[in-house]
């Protein structure tokens, strides 16, 4: 059964991080950063649960990046916590993300996923 949620939340992380690559060949950067927030988080999702760490309820994605810290590495962490800070510009503010910036973000989340493979 935990085996089952973990391939599930593998093959999410998997599906939006492909979303996210076709969304920064059309030069959507917002939806690429929004997309890219999605996949860190499912593959974050799934490298809590194999390293057999729980959080609490629906914790707060934040307290997510001191978890991956702790039972898988200070790396993953940091990766999911870059990822997270384009979520809200990506997603609710007037400001828009870059290029440049949804390409680093595609680099980390990227190596965030392989590392939940």
């Amino acid at each position: 059964m935990l085996a089952d949620q973990i391939l599930a939340k593998v093959e999410k992380a998997e599906e939006f991080l492909q979303m996210a690559e076709f969304a920064i060949d059309l030069s959507a950067w917002d939806a690429a950063c929004s997309l890219l927030c999605t996949a860190a988080i499912h593959a974050s999702d799934a490298l809590i649960m194999s390293a057999g760490a729980v959080m609490q309820g629906r914790a707060e994605h934040n307290a997510a990046v001191a978890v991956l810290g702790r039972t898988v590495g200070k790396d993953a962490g940091s990766q999911l916590a870059f990822a997270l800070k384009y979520k809200a510009k990506s997603q609710y503010e007037a400001r828009r993300c870059s290029r440049v910036e949804a390409v680093e973000c595609l680099k980390r989340v990227t190596r965030l996923v392989e590392r939940a493979r």
